[in-house]
């Protein structure tokens, strides 16, 4: 039994995904929320150099807004007071959503 039989039936780590809490933007978190902006705030994932902020209303057949910041934390405004927003922020590495964020306008 040759030495390299053994890595013949594994795909090689290289494809293998990497643990998501590293990959993604996780702990999205609110830290201010007012009737028309909710600012939102995340730790920096390593190498990343801008992240991807995507908001969904649950009202108003589900606007979408689009948002690109190198920061990591970012005020969406123009929103509509007493609305429920989905927010997921996704870095330019992985390009993956991370844990979503429910917040409700004032």
């Amino acid at each position: 039994h040759s030495p390299l039989s053994e890595h013949d039936n594994n795909p090689p780590s290289i494809f293998e995904p990497e643990t998501p809490s590293v990959d993604v933007v996780d702990s999205l978190t609110a830290v201010s929320v007012g009737s028309n902006y909710i600012t939102v705030a995340w730790p920096a994932v390593e190498g990343a150099i801008s992240y991807e902020i995507i908001v969904t209303s649950s009202g108003s057949n589900g606007t979408v807004k689009y948002s690109t910041t190198s920061d990591t934390s970012f005020t969406i405004s123009g929103l509509s007071p007493n609305t429920d927003y989905s927010i997921v922020v996704l870095d330019d590495l992985y390009e993956m959503a991370g844990t979503s964020l429910s917040v409700t306008t004032k």
